[in-house]
C-alpha cells in the first residue's frame, strides 16, 4: 500500500467507499495469478484524490 504524506479527505458515503474498495480488492484477488501481488496507491493529482489498484 502506498499513501500520500498528507491525509486524504473525501466527501463520500463511507459505506459506499468501503464497498467500492472491497469490490476492487475482491476482483484484484480473483484475477491475480497465484504468487502475484496486489498494490494499492493513493495520490493527489490535479487537486483530486486518485486511487489505483
Amino acid at each position: 500500500m502506498e499513501l500520500p504524506d498528507t491525509s486524504v479527505v473525501v466527501n463520500m458515503d463511507p459505506t459506499r467507499l468501503a464497498q467500492v474498495f472491497g469490490n476492487l480488492l475482491h476482483n484484484a484477488a480473483k484475477y491475480t495469478p497465484d504468487g502475484g501481488s496486489i498494490a494499492i496507491r493513493v495520490a493527489f493529482e490535479d487537486g483530486r484524490a486518485v486511487a489505483r489498484v
